[in-house]
Formats: structure tokens, C-alpha cells, sequence
């Protein structure tokens, strides 16, 4: 699956290890790094839902969706697709999404 980057910012915390360390701490960067390689081996977002510790989206009627990062923080994506395919009910059709956007990567409110 291809990734893109909703700015220049995020997309230096995902591909710079040591930025990634400095912002975050070790741990949560090893899985920011581990998520971001497992996302980029898949072939359509659809997977993102049946992993262990996978995709949920944010709301009913919200198009973006969160995976759970070690050391309490959420990586936050949508699709990337300029048209995103929809079911009849107006979800969107993840099996047909093989580009997301990382939206951030934000700590938890728990």
C-alpha cells in the first residue's frame, strides 16, 4: 500500500528515526517504524481492520480512523484517494483503498 503524508511535518516524524525518537521516546518510535513498514506491505487498507491491535475508525460518520501505537500514542490516517469507492451504505469500500494519508501521530487522551 502506498502511504502519503498530510504535511511536511508528519512525514519527517515517519521516516526519520531520530526525529521520530526525539519527539516520541524510544519505544513508541520502534512502533511508529513497525506500524508504518506493515502498512506499506499490504496490499489494500481492508487488512488495516483484521490485524491484532488494528485500524478503528473514529466515529460513525468519520472517515478517519486510528491504529494504536506502543507507549500511548495513535497514528490517525484516512484514504488517500482523491475519490474514495463507497459501499451502498456510504462507508467506504477499504478493499478498494490501497493509498492512505498518515493524518498524525498524537498521544492518547486516556
Amino acid at each position: 500500500m502506498e502511504l502519503a503524508f498530510a504535511d511536511k511535518e508528519i512525514r519527517a516524524l515517519c521516516l526519520s528515526g531520530h526525529l521520530a525518537e526525539e519527539r516520541l521516546d524510544h519505544q513508541s518510535a520502534s512502533s511508529l517504524r513497525h506500524r508504518l513498514a506493515d502498512l506499506s506491505a499490504m496490499d489494500t487498507a481492508s487488512e488495516l481492520f483484521g490485524m491484532p491491535g488494528g485500524a478503528k475508525k473514529l466515529g460513525k460518520d468519520d472517515d478517519r480512523c486510528l491504529i494504536n501505537i506502543r507507549g500511548g500514542y495513535e497514528l490517525f490516517f484516512e484514504s488517500g484517494h482523491s475519490r474514495t469507492s463507497r459501499l451502498v451504505n456510504g462507508t467506504i469500500d477499504w478493499s478498494k483503498v490501497r493509498r492512505i494519508k498518515i493524518l498524525g501521530v498524537e498521544k492518547c487522551n486516556d
